[in-house]
């Protein structure tokens, strides 16, 4: 399962969108087993998306820890900084961790989903 990130303000608040996000993540994983779910979530730093001092995936999945419905294997986040470098530094990711899904679920909202499809 991979959450995209949105954007966070300079004190790290989450935007409605990154929370909608969440949400939608959320609500899946309340049907799905623990056991089958690794999560990952989406961006680093940047001057129109994260203006903080904590990485904008860290900032997400700390937020899904605080209301998961059940304990999901963290691989962790990534440093991109684009829907393009999300896509390739999340399959580098599942690679390192020794990965191989049959289905990746991603998690984005509805006006970005073309572009993270086309990625």
């Amino acid at each position: 399962m991979v959450v995209l990130g949105h954007e966070n303000d300079r004190d790290g608040n989450l935007s409605d969108d990154a929370l909608s996000r969440i949400s939608a993540a959320l609500e899946y994983v309340s049907d799905e087993p623990s056991d089958s779910i690794d999560l990952l979530a989406t961006g680093g730093y940047g001057d129109y998306f994260n203006l903080s001092d904590r990485a904008h995936g860290a900032l997400m999945l700390e937020e899904i820890a605080k209301s998961a419905p059940v304990d999901l294997r963290r691989l962790g986040w990534t440093a991109s900084c684009g829907t393009d470098e999300d896509i390739l530094a999340v399959r580098r990711l599942l690679v390192d961790a020794g990965r191989k899904p049959n289905c990746i679920r991603i998690f984005t909202s509805a006006y970005h989903a073309p572009r993270a499809i086309g990625a």
